[in-house]
């Protein structure tokens, strides 16, 4: 039986799973197999069973043959015919393996089709046998999201410096796990002044303040606290300060460099414009927050929050992401941006946008909210709510 992620029934079926297909939009789902036996103790053998899904690619992979091993191995010389006379005649013919940028999309053990050895449109149709690829498991470099070194950078670092950049990923990362309050303050203190160049410690403390799964969308209902607005600012002019902006937008602006070290350079300096980004966008929300809730926009270094500040901060955010394409770098600061200067139509067109990749209660509360005061959008949104998320009483049961 298959489930949707609102536990709604969508198909079922029977031992004989190739009589079966369905066709399913993106979003998680739930598969339950149920099986029935009086001896309980091979029920429990089947608790760890794997599961095999057969996916249709959206693009079929083509791949080239070749008469011999040494071809297929090199690239060689392709075959494209080849006649065989009648008799006890073998004609072997070598597929070469498929090349990562037609693997890059494909998650899975093996790929299933079909080759036909017929010339002739019509008698492939008849003369098809089926093929299996099997792929094998492709070893990725260690990357670590703190920003530290690899093994090649690390030659020339004693055991204790090696340490002392282990604890404080390993502290950084859990900073951001850790739920805001007085530990994570004194945690994030403590790195602070140890590491005042490392970037990552800004945007793990700014992770803890306002977790994803807890950010507020334009139109929340929950209960808002400034201070909590006045912490996130203060942290992200931190993180700010310490990226040079000059020199990551010189870089971006770079279309080949020559260094020897270009490869390691460029990966710091993404790491940086994605934490600027972030730094930027939480920022330019909480000014947005704060001017909506109309308590008093005067920040405590004296500064003035109005809508020019916040355009000037979407102006900058800008310069690093386009808010077109990156939407998940730039869409929570956009959202806020259109609800401030009261751009119903742009708020909902990133909404629905956001609502493609994944849907939630929260994304469509929002679209309520951007929609009221349209007759003819606020009721069909209102619709949605009981179809989308339906009450614990309308599920059938299972």
């Amino acid at each position: 039986m298959l489930h949707d992620a609102h536990k709604r029934l969508l198909a079922s079926g029977d031992a004989f799973s190739e009589k079966y297909h369905v066709k399913l939009e993106k979003g998680d789902y739930t598969i339950r197999h149920q099986v029935r036996h009086e001896k309980k103790d091979l029920l429990e053998k089947l608790n760890d069973m794997p599961m095999t899904i057969s996916q249709k690619l959206a693009t079929p992979i083509t791949v080239d043959i070749y008469t011999c091993v040494c071809q297929a191995l090199t690239g060689g010389k392709k075959i494209n015919s080849a006649s065989i006379h009648p008799g006890n005649v073998i004609c072997p013919i070598y597929i070469a393996p498929l090349t990562q940028d037609k693997l890059k999309n494909i998650t899975g053990q093996y790929l299933t089709g079909s080759i036909s050895y017929m010339k002739d449109e019509t008698l492939k149709k008849v003369d098809t046998w089926p093929v299996k690829y099997y792929l094998s498991d492709i070893s990725k470099k260690s990357s670590n999201s703190n920003g530290s070194n690899n093994k090649s950078d690390t030659k020339d670092k004693t055991k204790l410096e090696e340490f002392e950049e282990s604890a404080r990923d390993h502290k950084t990362t859990w900073l951001s796990k850790l739920e805001k309050g007085e530990a994570a303050d004194k945690l994030f203190e403590e790195l602070r002044t140890a590491h005042p160049t490392h970037v990552f410690i800004y945007s793990a403390m700014l992770q803890c303040l306002e977790p994803e799964a807890k950010k507020l969308l334009p139109g929340f209902t929950s209960e808002y606290k400034m201070e909590d607005d006045l912490r996130i600012i203060e942290v992200a002019n931190l993180a700010i300060q310490a990226i040079d902006q000059t020199e990551l937008l010189a870089f971006l602006g770079v279309k080949h460099d020559a260094r020897p070290d270009a490869a390691k350079l460029k990966q710091q300096l993404e790491r940086q414009k994605m934490v600027l980004v972030d730094a930027l966008s939480r920022k330019g929300v909480a000014y947005c927050r704060i001017l909506s809730s109309g308590l008093s926009p005067s920040l405590p270094d004296g500064h003035n929050i109005s809508l020019e500040s916040i355009d000037d901060l979407f102006a900058t955010v800008q310069k690093f992401v386009d808010p077109v394409t990156d939407m998940k770098q730039s869409a929570y600061f956009g959202l806020w941006h259109a609800a401030s200067f009261n751009h119903r139509g742009r708020l909902m067109r990133m909404l629905l946008k956001a609502m493609e990749e994944k849907s939630s209660k929260e994304l469509v509360q929002c679209l309520l909210y951007a929609s009221s005061g349209l007759e003819h959008v606020g009721p069909s949104v209102n619709s949605l709510l009981p179809v989308l998320f339906p009450p614990a009483s309308a599920l059938r049961p299972f």
